[in-house]
């Protein structure tokens, strides 16, 4: 089974999720939660919530992904917490 899914960040501030989904039959959306980044250590992408809002007002299946470069491990166990603590009161519908 073929279904489209769309990752979108704050580099798509404009997208219409709804107009995708009827136009494209998107089926769901990836959701940059945020990251962790050399030059900007760790943060919360700033449309997640607006971008999660919009897939679940628009009836998309919605998922969650965090960005990191980090190679050590107590890092990348921070960066799983960080990408916990963003998500965690989000209805996560992506099966």
């Amino acid at each position: 089974m073929n279904e489209l899914v769309l990752d979108i960040s704050k580099y798509d501030p404009d997208i219409d999720l709804a107009a995708w989904k009827a136009k494209h039959n998107l089926w769901g959306v990836i959701i940059k939660a945020g990251g962790n980044e050399t030059r900007l250590g760790r943060y919360t992408d700033s449309w997640c919530e607006r971008h999660y809002q919009n897939a679940k007002a628009a009836g998309l299946h919605i998922g969650f992904y965090y960005y990191t470069v980090t190679t050590d491990i107590s890092n990348a166990v921070n960066d799983a917490d960080h990408f916990y603590n963003i998500i965690k009161n989000y209805a996560i519908s992506y099966e």
